[in-house]
């Protein structure tokens, strides 16, 4: 029993301290606070139909208040209660905005998305069959000065914003010569039976969700001594939700979007000539005075309680926070972002923002409303990107944090796993499978006909773009083909003249005309052969009796395929290219984490730091950006440095340490 006492005394309290808070409106207008303005109109005040607000909430809630509407009878309007903020009039004085507390009054001409209109309504017992009512904002406009009375006789253009009514308006054009009529804006393909346009929506978003309003353009043609014939100058204009039924939940916009709508949509109205004159001379006339907004409840039919849950404008110079904790990482081709959600409560959208190859950055995306974006965009370069938020007066944070996407194409070198040259004649049973150079010779004459064979591992390749094969002249000049083969199934230490693969098309051909290395596009060829065993074979064969040497992978240079492929994200690369590729033995990944190399970009002198070093059997060799050996060293040390004193360029390092092979990229500036 106790507890039951104390639950009702917390109730009956609670209660007196709600009323206690609660004012009715007891005349037709209330200025509820000076200043600022916040007012309060009641039309039907005296009507059974009281209008209550709290006093101590105005500075929060602003023109917030709640009527307990009932129809006294008939079905024509009763009239506006509302709420006003700006210039309003009570007790016969009329007092301006104060520009700096509200935003108003300010001419078209100079307003900024700063200012934005804050509202939000709900409604109780509201629909039922006989209510009729809709919630709607009504734009004040004034040719006078700043601090005269609103003149409604010499206001021409009209504004009002419907939140939600107690039903769905159907959209259509209204054709009534001699009176009121009306047109939507509209675009796109006409309906095949109707011929009329569909809608062209207005669109804003609240917490990333869409609510779009139809624009309807009202003009008047009422004859000569109609008591209404002055508003044949107006053009009367209304945002109408396209969906009554899912409204948006609130309004926290820029009242600048809503004017510029109304200006821009003029051209996707069907206007005559006349109307398309008066609209462009009456709507958003840049010196026209935004004196005051009001915003409550049109009321007609039935008994319901309406609500303006609050309605005052926000005047926002405050862009949001800057974006944290940007990450990228490539993803099949594409770069994809994310970032942490601004906390802005006021947050519209985020913009992204790319730099390609150090160069300017440059807005590539916007009106993004979540936090993470995909760029599908990227080709062969290195970016940088940062991320911007936006609040709904357009307010843009700094950057974020910027994050790289290196899509440069990478290169990956490989060494021949099988090479051996074969003889004829009397040599046909003999292999040379272990001879430090292979040999390229063709003759008429027997015994002296010498052919070499290369075979590569492309296990782990894929997304190629080029591929060149590149052997080093140890011997004469002279032309050598490179040709196809008709199987893989040889190897350098049983292959001879009598058990050689079939030779099948020619790829093309080296012209030695010194000692060094050279290249052949083979591209093609490794890109069939991926589709394959994922083994290339190759055979080298003369075209003149010059006996020509090329240096094998027991020499001083091994024959090797160098494939530049795309950096891209889109599958494992054999960025770690294991020994057992080389010569199937077993093998003992080191992670790339082992070798760290700096300063990278370098001007010239480049920094190894090695984990574990293999002094007894680690080496580095250092390509440029054809595959061509520029430099080689034993592994001494845990600390390195090589002297990059080639032209600037990206280099490659192979550095096998450890039982493994592992490629580093530098770039020399």
């Amino acid at each position: 029993m106790k507890k039951i006492t104390i639950f009702i005394f917390a109730l009956l309290l609670s209660f007196h301290y709600f009323y206690a808070q609660t004012t009715t409106v007891t005349k037709q207008n209330t200025l509820i606070k000076s200043n600022h303005n916040f007012g309060l109109t009641n039309p039907v005040y005296n009507q059974n139909s009281p209008m209550t607000y709290d006093p101590s909430q105005v500075s929060s809630k602003g023109a917030a208040f709640s009527i307990n509407y009932t129809n006294q009878g008939g079905t024509s309007f009763d009239g506006y209660p509302s709420g006003t903020i700006g210039g309003y009039k009570a007790g016969g004085t009329y007092s301006p905005g104060n520009v700096n507390t509200c935003g108003m009054p300010v001419q078209i001409q100079d307003l900024t998305d700063n200012l934005r209109i804050n509202w939000k309504t709900s409604q109780a017992n509201a629909n039922d069959s006989d209510d009729k009512w809709w919630a709607t904002i009504n734009v004040i406009f004034d040719s006078g000065t700043s601090t005269s009375e609103p003149d409604p006789d010499a206001r021409d253009y009209d504004l009002v914003i419907q939140n939600v009514s107690y039903m769905q308006d159907d959209l259509t054009d209204f054709i009534n010569p001699g009176g009121r009529y009306w047109y939507f804006a509209r675009e796109g393909t006409p309906d095949p039976v109707t011929g009329i346009k569909p809608i062209k929506p207005f669109t804003l978003y609240i917490n990333g969700v869409a609510y779009s309003w139809a624009v309807r353009y009202k003009f008047f043609d009422y004859p000569a001594g109609h008591p209404e014939v002055d508003k044949n100058d107006k053009v009367h204009i209304k945002f109408i939700p396209i969906d009554n039924s899912a409204p948006i939940p609130y309004l926290d916009h820029s009242l600048k979007q809503f004017i510029d709508c109304t200006k821009n949509y003029i051209a996707y109205v069907q206007l005559n000539p006349a109307e398309l004159t008066l609209a462009n001379q009456k709507v958003g006339e840049s010196t026209l005075w935004i004196k005051s907004i009001s915003a409550g409840y049109e009321i007609y039919e039935g008994a319901s309680t309406l609500n303006n849950d609050y309605f005052y404008t926000t005047i926002d110079n405050t862009a949001p926070n800057a974006l944290t904790n940007l990450t990228g990482i490539k993803q099949s081709g594409t770069a994809v972002l994310n970032w942490d959600a601004s906390t802005d409560t006021a947050f519209d959208t985020y913009s992204i923002y790319r730099s390609d190859n150090g160069g300017a950055y440059n807005l590539i995306a916007s009106d993004i409303r979540i936090n993470n974006y995909t760029d599908n965009t990227v080709t062969t370069l290195s970016y940088n990107y940062y991320i911007t938020a936006k609040d709904r007066s357009f307010n843009e944070s700094n950057a974020s944090n910027i994050v790289n996407l290196d899509f440069t194409p990478l290169t990956t070198t490989l060494t021949a796993i099988d090479d051996a040259y074969v003889r004829n004649g009397t040599y046909s049973d003999i292999n040379y499978g272990t001879t430090q150079n292979i040999q390229v010779r063709e003759t008429t004459s027997n015994s002296n006909t010498r052919n070499s064979y290369l075979k590569f591992n492309l296990t782990g390749i894929s997304n190629i773009i080029s591929a060149k094969l590149i052997v080093t002249n140890t011997g004469t000049n002279g032309d050598v083909n490179v040709s196809e083969v008709s199987n893989d199934n040889w190897s350098e230490n049983t292959i001879t003249w009598n058990t050689k693969p079939n030779i099948n098309s020619t790829l093309g051909s080296y012209s030695f005309n010194n000692s060094g290395n050279f290249d052949l596009d083979v591209t093609n060829y490794i890109i069939n052969e991926l589709q394959g065993d994922k083994t290339a074979s190759f055979a080298l064969t003369g075209s003149t009796t010059n006996y020509m040497q090329i240096s094998s992978k027991e020499g001083a240079v091994a024959p090797q395929l160098v494939i530049l492929y795309k950096n891209d994200g889109s599958t494992a690369k054999q960025t770690i290219v294991s020994k057992q590729l080389i010569n199937n033995e077993n093998e003992s990944f080191s992670t790339e984490s082992d070798i760290v190399l700096y300063p990278n970009p370098t001007e010239r002198t480049l920094n190894l730091q090695i984990n574990n070093p293999d002094t007894n059997n680690g080496k580095i060799e250092v390509y440029d950006s054809l595959g061509r050996l520029t430099q080689k060293s034993a592994i001494t040390s845990s600390q390195m440095s090589f002297d990059l004193n080639g032209t600037p360029g990206i280099y490659i390092l192979k550095i096998e340490n450890n039982e493994s092979v592992i490629t580093k990229r530098v770039i020399k500036q």
